[in-house]
């Protein structure tokens, strides 16, 4: 399945959209032509008796080149003053919270 499926982009390929009666005038355009289309003038190996020189493989193309990778700022060392407050700042709001939780019971005026 995968050789006809190349087969058939092969001949998509070379074959004009004009039809077959453009098919041979299409190649030898290109055979005419040193810089024709590289895959028709590999394919064709001789024209008229005459062997044909087969054009040099393409150069790859090169690798894009990497972007410097940007530095990361580094993380400031942790402050223990703000810290200290951050905890404190938690901790008191936790028990005013807890405490206001009890204040809004109905219960006995005795007991609070």
């Amino acid at each position: 399945q995968m050789y006809a499926q190349n087969m058939y982009n092969l001949a998509k390929h070379i074959s004009p959209k004009e039809g077959a009666e453009k098919f041979l005038s299409n190649i030898e355009s290109h055979l005419a032509n040193p810089e024709g289309d590289i895959i028709t003038r590999s394919i064709v190996c001789c024209k008229d008796g005459q062997a044909i020189e087969m054009p040099p493989p393409p150069q790859p193309t090169p690798p894009k080149p990497k972007k410097a990778a940007v530095a990361k700022k580094e993380a400031a060392p942790p402050d223990p003053y703000k810290e200290a407050m951050t905890k404190a700042a938690v901790m008191a709001g936790s028990s005013a919270g807890i405490l206001a939780m009890g204040a809004g019971c109905a219960g006995d005026a005795a007991m609070l």
